[in-house]
């Protein structure tokens, strides 16, 4: 799973409950944990992502200042 998909799977999975039936919307950090956080990978790309993002917006506030 590559960081595009990862930082929103996290963030349905944050903000989501596995029941369906009464469309509830809550945490579920165990669904979370078996898609996203046992998998080394994953978090790496979430690690990259999220220096990326850093990264982009510290170039970008710089030019926010001034406008």
């Amino acid at each position: 799973m590559n960081s595009m998909k990862t930082n929103p799977t996290i963030l349905i999975l944050l903000d989501t409950d596995v029941v369906y039936v009464h469309f509830q919307w809550g945490q579920n950090p165990e669904l979370m944990y078996d898609r996203v956080l046992r998998y080394p990978d994953r978090v790496r790309n979430l690690y990259f992502t999220f220096l990326f993002v850093l990264r982009a917006v510290a170039k970008v506030s710089t030019v926010i200042r001034v406008w």
